[in-house]
């Protein structure tokens, strides 16, 4: 477990295309994620399962994926 400090300065990564995000709060990370999922779906031709799949959220040098970082964990 990682205890985040908010506002945060983030990156969702994706073929090694980063998205920068910025966080308030925890209750924004789902919908500041699923934003980055549409726009490499968009940017990249892949479907959103796959893009889902294959993405890392960074947090203090840990990379998470979509799964790990939407538990209570962070």
């Amino acid at each position: 477990m990682i205890n985040v400090q908010y506002p945060i300065a983030t990156a969702v990564i994706f073929d090694d295309i980063v998205f920068p995000i910025h966080l308030e709060s925890r209750h924004q990370i789902k919908q500041e994620i699923d934003i980055a999922i549409a726009w490499f779906s968009r940017w990249c031709n892949e479907e959103r399962m796959v893009v889902r799949a294959k993405l890392l959220v960074s947090f203090w040098g840990l990379y998470l994926t979509y799964d790990q970082s939407m538990e209570g964990s962070v």
